[in-house]
């Protein structure tokens, strides 16, 4: 196997070195690092921030460590390339999570008008029509693109996926079909690596928005009036306004919300950002996708998440995942049984 180092400034071939072994991130809902180690030294600490192209996947190289014969190389998803602090404009009514990010890539980073930060060779498609949903504003009134991207997959499955085009580097934007699959770890092709159980993350909400009546006090103020709503995760992820019957365990939590047509897209953004109450790791021979849904049979019992964590290593022939970005809870017994 060979990998290719391509500018990031023309997304030329500007170097190739045969590979000793690798341990690449196929896909992730979070930010991962890769590592690859390949013969030889040529590729050198100038080359960190460059491309880097290997068993049809593209890389960003964040690190080079050389050693005596070989390099040591240390990589990210190309969505980190675009993590530079944005401006938020003025949206339309009609736009979308899809054509937002194209429009953001296109600006920012394609007809970028400082040539030195331009990339030209990106081509971006998009397919998905998801309703617009704002980024969060750090404490400057600023985003990063690739923290928005990644919170609107978790939110919406909104994807964002980069592949070499040979010399054009390709971004495609769409909403992918989930698929359904039940593992057992007792039928030879998923081995069981490690389960553990977390009490975080919210599974209910109340949320408090203050409306304008549209009247004033007598000192000229407007008057306000409190709405509040409640809201439920299920363990499936859903989210509603009424009880579920498979309720996901976790805390209860208060969050406020500027405006009323505002509240539900942020009670998803809310619950896509809980923290993991499952970390399930497995070896498997299958070959799943990202966000697709399992029912996990452990410990004789049953666990419903999906997966979160996607890699392939040159040191073995099955795939490794995570599953454990759902908020949803195991059954009674098989909590007991990791503790």
């Amino acid at each position: 196997m060979w990998a290719f180092v391509k500018s990031f400034a023309t997304y030329r071939t500007i170097r190739m070195a045969a590979v000793i072994s690798s341990a690449l991130t196929l896909d992730s809902l979070s930010a991962e690092n890769s590592t690859v180690t390949v013969v030889g030294t040529e590729i050198g600490q100038s080359d960190a921030g460059n491309w880097l192209v290997i068993d049809g996947g593209v890389y960003s190289i964040t690190g080079v460590k050389p050693q005596t014969d070989r390099t040591l190389l240390t990589l990210t998803s190309p969505l980190d390339a675009f993590s530079r602090p944005l401006e938020l404009a003025e949206q339309t009514a009609k736009q979308t999570v899809g054509n937002f990010i194209v429009q953001q890539l296109t600006e920012h980073w394609i007809e970028c008008t400082d040539t030195a930060y331009a990339l030209p060779y990106l081509t971006v498609s998009n397919l998905d029509t998801t309703a617009f949903s704002p980024p969060e504003l750090d404490n400057n009134d600023c985003y990063k693109l690739s923290e928005y991207a990644r919170l609107m997959r978790r939110s919406y499955r909104v994807t964002v996926r980069f592949s070499d085009g040979g010399d054009e580097l390709l971004c495609n934007i769409s909403t992918p079909p989930i698929e359904a699959h039940n593992i057992s770890f007792d039928d030879g092709k998923s081995q069981l690596q490690n389960l553990d159980y977390s009490a975080s993350g919210a599974a209910k909400l109340t949320v408090l928005c203050d409306v304008d009546t549209g009247e004033k006090d007598d000192d000229g103020e407007p008057i306000v009036s409190r709405q509040r709503s409640t809201w439920y995760l299920a363990e499936d992820g859903a989210v509603s306004q009424t009880v579920p019957a498979r309720r996901a365990s976790g805390t209860w939590d208060t969050i406020s919300v500027k405006k009323l047509e505002e509240v539900e897209t942020k009670v998803i953004e809310t619950f896509a950002k809980n923290k993991t109450n499952h970390k399930l790791e497995f070896w498997s021979t299958l070959n799943l996708n990202v966000q697709d849904n399992c029912t996990f049979y452990a410990y004789g019992e049953i666990l419903r998440s999906y997966i979160s964590y996607k890699r392939k290593s040159s040191e073995d022939s099955r795939y490794y995942y995570k599953s454990g970005e759902l908020a949803t809870t195991a059954t009674e017994k098989l909590r007991g049984v990791i503790k």
